[in-house]
């Protein structure tokens, strides 16, 4: 591995979440194991929370008791979150294929004292049950104040995007995928995905899940830049009944969807618009 190890950062911060009517301009802070120069890693080093104006949404979705799975968890930058926020009789169902940062998802589970909030798998979700590869690890020069250029945030050197990673037909590392109908679950309230590519199969793979207990879904979608396989995960769930919303975030980022059914909508606006413009799907 390219000279990338990981490293602890303690916060010792309060986690305490404002009182319903008194939104919170930060997310709680946890103690982290980060890995040097990858992008997730650097931003929560830098700021304490990952994709702040996301987090801040769930927790205000996310009630005790709640089950939400976590497709694409990473190193865990929404799933403690998720785990504060499910409490002792809710439950977080975590996916994270690599088994590196599987790893550190799960020192991070443990070290936050979650582990019985949280049940992690080292799978990769679809529509089937196979073998199949990600591709190889890129790469890229990081920002270095003699150059005065590269990857960076805030001149923090960025080099590598573990949360980048697709799966299929490639020579990485080899990977077992699975499918949200094969948990057989009684109830689902929310389904956060970010998988690389993989939204519509993962999708196909929960649709009797999904249709049976309508769960918010928050997805990371580039049907505004015309990708084929994105404008079909936007037609299926449209398909399936639910209304989309795409956040409008300063800076020019509009990946980040949010899909309900009729029922959630109202609410699901109201908090919406605390944090972010948005525009129907």
């Amino acid at each position: 591995m390219k000279n990338n190890p990981i490293f602890l950062k303690i916060n010792n911060k309060s986690i305490s979440l404002p009182c319903k009517g008194q939104p919170n301009s930060k997310p709680p802070y946890w103690d982290w194991c980060l890995i040097k120069e990858d992008l997730i890693s650097v931003n929560i080093e830098a700021q304490g929370y990952w994709e702040n104006h996301l987090a801040l949404i769930y927790q205000h979705l996310i009630k005790p008791g709640d089950i939400v799975i976590d497709a694409g968890a990473n190193i865990g930058g929404h799933t403690l979150n998720f785990a504060h926020s499910v409490g002792d009789e809710g439950k977080v169902i975590a996916f994270e294929p690599q088994s590196f940062i599987f790893n550190i998802l799960t020192t991070n589970i443990l070290i936050n004292n979650f582990t019985s909030r949280v049940l992690q798998h080292k799978l990769a979700l679809s529509n089937n049950i196979i073998k199949q590869n990600l591709n190889p690890i890129e790469f890229r020069e990081p920002y270095s104040k003699e150059k005065g250029h590269g990857w960076h945030l805030n001149h923090n050197p960025i080099s590598v995007n573990y949360g980048g990673r697709e799966i299929g037909e490639y020579e990485g590392e080899e990977v077992t995928t699975t499918t949200i109908d094969t948990l057989n679950l009684k109830r689902l309230n929310l389904i956060k995905m970010d998988i690389q590519g993989s939204e519509l199969n993962a999708l196909k793979g929960g649709s009797k899940t999904i249709k049976k207990h309508k769960p918010i879904i928050f997805i990371e979608n580039y049907a505004h830049k015309n990708l084929p396989e994105d404008v079909k995960v936007i037609k299926t769930l449209k398909s399936w009944g639910y209304e989309g919303y795409r956040l409008l975030i300063e800076g020019g980022n509009e990946d980040d969807c949010i899909f309900a059914y009729n029922n959630d909508i109202k609410k699901l606006k109201n908090i919406i618009q605390t944090y972010s413009k948005y525009k129907k799907i």
